[in-house]
C-alpha cells in the first residue's frame, strides 16, 4: 500500500461504510438518511465507491451467488458514479485494496476479543479480494 500511495485529486468527507443496508428510503424510494458514520474520515472521494464495490463483490462473486436482476455491474456503477459526481475514477484498485485492509482491522480485533480459534479466519474474504486485485490488474 505504501509503495502505491498517491495524493488524491479530490479530498472529501468519506462515509467509510457505504453500503445499501446503511441507507434509509421513503415509500417512493428516495434517500431520507444514511447510517453508521462512526468511522467517517477525510480522504479520497473514491474510497466510498471502492468500499461499496468491495462489499458487493464479497456478497456475490466471492460467495458464488448470482447478483439480483437489475443490479448494475461494477463497470455500470463506476460509469454512473462518474456521471453523477462529475469526477473521473482514477485510483479504484488502490481503494479496493484499502477497503479490504480497513475491514480486516475491526474483524481481527473482534476475533481477538472473542478469542476465536485460529482455524476461524474472519478475514478470508478480505485476503481473497486483495489477492485477486494483485493478480488481476
Amino acid at each position: 500500500m505504501r509503495a502505491n500511495l498517491y495524493e488524491p485529486e479530490h479530498v472529501t468527507l468519506c462515509w467509510a461504510d457505504a453500503r445499501m443496508s446503511n441507507i434509509l428510503y421513503d415509500s417512493e424510494f428516495r434517500v431520507t438518511g444514511v447510517l453508521d458514520w462512526e468511522i467517517a474520515y477525510i480522504g479520497d472521494h473514491e474510497a466510498d465507491l471502492a468500499w461499496m464495490l468491495f462489499l458487493d463483490w464479497a456478497c456475490s462473486e466471492y460467495q458464488d451467488t448470482e447478483r439480483l436482476p437489475g443490479t448494475p455491474t461494477q463497470e455500470e456503477t463506476i460509469a454512473r458514479y462518474e456521471q453523477r459526481s462529475g469526477m473521473t475514477v482514477r485510483n479504484l484498485r488502490y481503494n479496493e485494496k484499502l477497503a479490504a485492509v480497513l475491514l480486516s482491522i475491526p474483524l481481527l480485533r473482534m476475533a481477538h476479543r472473542l478469542q476465536l480459534p485460529p482455524e476461524i479466519d474472519v478475514t478470508t474474504f478480505c485476503t481473497a479480494r486483495i489477492e485477486q486485485l494483485l493478480r488481476d490488474p
